[in-house]
C-alpha cells in the first residue's frame, strides 16, 4: 500500500500546469476565440500567469464588418460601440471567457477601461499600453482618487501576437 502511495506522490509531482498559450491553443484550434476580438492574442512574460487577453481595434472590425455586409446585422448597442475608435477586449482565465467584451477608448498612447466605483472615495480602471513595434504590452490597474487621480497601480507585462485567421473563429458576444 505505501507503494502505492509513493507512486501516486511521484506521479502527482509530474504534472504539468498548463500555460495560458496552451489554453489559447486549444480554443483557437476549436474556432472559439471571440471572433469580435480575434486580432491579438497577448501572454503575460510570466508562464505561471494562467491567463490571457484578445483585442481588435473596432475601425478595423467594422471596415471588415462592412466590406461584408454584416455590420448592420449587429445590435444597435454594439453598432454604436463599434462606430467609436475603440479597443474590443476579452480574456480568459485558464481558457474560460470572461464574461463578456470590454470597450476601451484611446487616451494618448494608451487605452483605458471605464472608470468602476469601488466606494464613496475610491475607483479604479484598467490602462493598457501597447508598443506596436514590439508587440509588448503593459495592463495596469489603476486606483484612483475621487478626483480620477491615480493613487497606485498594479501592473503586469507581456507580449501580444496576431491571432492567424487560418482558423475561423465563430464564438461571438454572449
Amino acid at each position: 500500500m505505501k507503494y502505492v502511495v509513493l507512486i501516486l506522490l511521484v506521479l502527482a509531482g509530474q504534472a504539468t500546469q498548463r500555460t495560458a498559450r496552451e489554453y489559447f491553443d486549444e480554443i483557437y484550434d476549436t474556432g472559439r476565440l471571440d471572433r469580435f476580438a480575434a486580432g491579438q492574442a497577448c501572454f503575460d512574460e510570466d508562464p505561471a500567469h494562467e491567463d490571457f487577453f484578445i483585442f481588435e481595434q473596432s475601425k478595423y472590425l467594422r471596415q471588415y464588418m462592412a466590406m461584408r455586409g454584416t455590420f448592420q446585422n449587429l445590435p444597435k448597442e454594439m453598432q454604436q460601440h463599434l462606430k467609436n475608435d475603440l479597443l474590443v477586449v476579452r480574456g480568459y482565465h485558464k481558457g474560460i471567457a470572461s464574461n463578456g467584451e470590454e470597450f476601451y477608448t484611446e487616451d494618448g498612447n494608451s487605452w483605458i477601461s471605464d472608470v468602476y466605483e469601488l466606494d464613496e472615495e475610491n475607483s479604479m480602471r484598467i490602462r493598457l499600453t501597447i508598443n506596436w513595434q514590439t508587440h509588448r504590452f503593459k495592463w495596469a490597474v489603476e486606483m484612483l482618487d475621487h478626483e480620477t487621480h491615480v493613487r497606485r497601480e498594479i501592473s503586469r507585462l507581456g507580449q501580444c501576437v496576431d491571432v492567424s485567421a487560418e482558423v475561423p473563429q465563430t464564438a461571438g458576444p454572449d
